[in-house]
C-alpha cells in the first residue's frame, strides 16, 4: 500500500523537526527582544534603587538570560546622597540574581550571588570615630540609619 500525503506531512519525524525549528526560531526571537530589554531593565533597576537607598547609583552593563532565568549586573556603586567627598558605601563588581517566575511579580529575590563587593560603612560621630563631612541636612546629627564600624554586630538571640 502506498502512504497518503496525509500520512508522510504528519510523520513523527516531520513533527518533531518542526517543534525543533519553532522552538529555535522563539529562543532567537527572545534573546534579540532581551537585547532591546536590556536598556529599560536597567534603568528600572537604577531608579528603583535611587529611590529606595536615597543614594545615587551607578549600573555598568546587564544582562538578561532567559534559561536559566537570570540577570547578570557589573559595576554597581552606591553613593549616599551623590556624596564624592567620601568613599561610596557600596561597591559591587559583579552581581547574578537566579530568578524564578514569581520573582517577576513579587519583591523578594530568593537568590543573589555577588562578586567583589566593597561595603564601607562610616562610623557615628557619637561613637567617637572621625567625623565625616556632613551634608547640610545631616549636620544636625549623625547619618540616619548607618550602623557604627566600632559596634559589635548582633544578630536575633544573641545577648
Amino acid at each position: 500500500m502506498r502512504a497518503t500525503s496525509t500520512s508522510v506531512l504528519c510523520s513523527p519525524r516531520r513533527l518533531l523537526i518542526a517543534a525543533g525549528l519553532a522552538a529555535l526560531v522563539i529562543l532567537v526571537a527572545a534573546a534579540i527582544a532581551s537585547r532591546g530589554f536590556e536598556p529599560r531593565v536597567r534603568q528600572a533597576i537604577v531608579s528603583r534603587l535611587s529611590t529606595s537607598l536615597e543614594s545615587t547609583v551607578e549600573l555598568g552593563d546587564i544582562r538578561l538570560s532567559f534559561f536559566p532565568l537570570r540577570l547578570r549586573a557589573e559595576s554597581l556603586t552606591v553613593r549616599h546622597h551623590g556624596r564624592v567627598d567620601v568613599p561610596p558605601l557600596l561597591v559591587i563588581q559583579s552581581l547574578v540574581v537566579h530568578l524564578n517566575l514569581l520573582d517577576l511579580w513579587g519583591q523578594v529575590i530568593d537568590r543573589v550571588a555577588i562578586d567583589g563587593m566593597e561595603l564601607n560603612v562610616p562610623p557615628r560621630p557619637e561613637v567617637g570615630g572621625p567625623r565625616l563631612p556632613m551634608t547640610r541636612e545631616h549636620a544636625g546629627g549623625g547619618t540616619p540609619g548607618v550602623v557604627s564600624a566600632t559596634s559589635p554586630l548582633r544578630t536575633p538571640g544573641s545577648p
